[in-house]
C-alpha cells in the first residue's frame, strides 16, 4: 500500500509496521518495527515452511493506525532451529541460518 493512498485515506499522522528482509552472510535476517509493543505481546511461531509473527496490544499506540501486526514470511531452505529474535527500542529482529547440505561426495564402482 502505498504512502499516497494511506495519505488519502488516513492523514499523515499515521504509520505502518516497516519489515525489512535482507540476506546475510550465514542465511536471512528479518527487522520490523513494532513500537511500542512488549516482547510478551508478540508471538513467533513456524509451521511448516512458514515464519508467522503476530503482535497485539489492547493499548492504542499513538502514531500508528493499528495495534495489532500479522505477517507472514516463508522460510523453505532455512534451518528452523537456528531462527533467533530478539526486541530493544521497538525494532525485532529474527535471524535464520540457511540449512546445511548434508552431501558428501561418494564415488560409485560400476560392476
Amino acid at each position: 500500500m502505498s504512502d499516497f493512498f494511506l495519505n488519502e485515506l488516513f492523514g499523515s499522522q499515521y504509520t505502518l509496521y516497516k519489515t525489512e528482509v535482507k540476506p546475510t552472510e550465514t542465511g536471512f535476517s528479518v527487522t520490523v518495527l513494532l513500537p511500542g509493543f512488549n516482547k510478551e505481546e508478540i508471538d513467533l511461531t513456524v509451521e511448516g515452511n512458514d515464519l508467522t509473527l503476530i503482535a497485539k496490544t489492547e493499548r492504542k499506540l499513538p502514531g500508528f493506525l493499528y495495534n495489532q501486526v500479522r505477517k507472514t514470511f516463508g522460510i523453505t531452505g532455512l534451518c528452523k532451529d537456528s531462527l533467533k529474535a530478539k526486541l530493544e527500542d521497538g525494532v525485532l529482529t529474527i535471524t535464520l541460518d540457511r540449512e546445511k547440505e548434508n552431501i558428501s561426495k561418494k564415488k560409485f564402482v560400476i560392476s
